[in-house]
Formats: C-alpha cells, structure tokens, sequence
C-alpha cells in the first residue's frame, strides 16, 4: 500500500476531511505530542464528543475549549479577571470545580 505524501499539514487534512470523511481534533493536533500518523481521526459526532469529554472549556467563554487544565489556567489568568481582596477575605463560593473548571482558589462570590 503506498500511502500519499502532503507538503502541508493543511493540504493533509483538507484530503482526510474531503476524501475520508474524517477531521482531526484541533487541540489534539496542535498540543499532543504525537506524530501527525498517530493522530486519532473522528468522524463528526464522535469528534464532539471526544471534545467536551477530553478538552476543558472556558467557564465566561463557554464555547471555548483547551487542550488540558494546564493551558485553561493560562487563559484565565491571562484573559479573565479574579480580585485578590476577596480572595484574602475568603469570599469563597461552594462551586464544584469539575462544573466551572476554575482553579479552586479563584472562584469567589460578591
């Protein structure tokens, strides 16, 4: 069996998704340490599902995702705002942080 070559990653992915009828997931793509052969293929629904079960999503963005917790904390520190004052007065609220994804110390209520 011969198998194609590409000169681009795109040019790869536009025959997987034109001619298989398959897409990568992007994060995956992009963040996981794997030659792009490695890569797992999805169909649609599965590669949704394979989204917002592996990949955790912005609490204020909602339909923004990340590869891991690691590259969401980054995002909220850099994106999203936590005042300091009601971190040191405690004003912590009960949220379970699997529902908002927020670093346990930053979820705070007025």
């Amino acid at each position: 069996m011969v198998s194609k070559k590409f000169p681009t990653e795109e040019s790869l992915r536009n025959h997987i998704v034109n001619f298989h009828k398959v897409d990568f997931c992007e994060l995956c793509l992009k963040h996981k340490p794997v030659f792009v052969f490695e890569q797992q293929t999805y169909k649609y629904d599965p590669l949704h599902k394979h989204i917002e079960k592996q990949h955790p999503n912005c609490f204020f963005c909602k339909s923004k995702y990340f590869y891991d917790q690691d590259k969401l904390n980054v995002h909220y520190r850099s994106n999203h705002y936590f005042c300091d004052v009601c971190r040191k007065l405690g004003k912590r609220i009960q949220a379970k942080k699997r529902q908002t994804n927020l670093p346990e110390f930053e979820v705070y209520r007025d």
